[in-house]
Formats: structure tokens, sequence, C-alpha cells
């Protein structure tokens, strides 16, 4: 699995703001299934 276009906030890069929930999203390729089941953020 390869994740491209991760965005936070829905900006591409997001240095510099102060978030007090951020929202992630991000799209993948070259997956063998069709649906993400589950994700884990490590921080």
């Amino acid at each position: 699995m390869e994740i491209v276009e991760l965005k936070v906030n829905y900006l591409k890069n997001p240095l510099g703001f102060e978030l007090q929930a951020p929202v992630f999203s991000w799209k993948t390729v070259s997956t063998k299934g069709k649906n993400q089941r589950n994700t884990h953020v490590r921080i």
C-alpha cells in the first residue's frame, strides 16, 4: 500500500498552524483490496 496526498485539516503542508483536533485525510494506491478497514496514526 502506498499513501499519497496526505493532508491535515485539508492542508498539504500544515506547519505553523495550531490545531486542536486535527483531521487527517489521504488516498491510497497499489492496494489489493477496495476499502481500507482501519488506521493507526503515530505521533
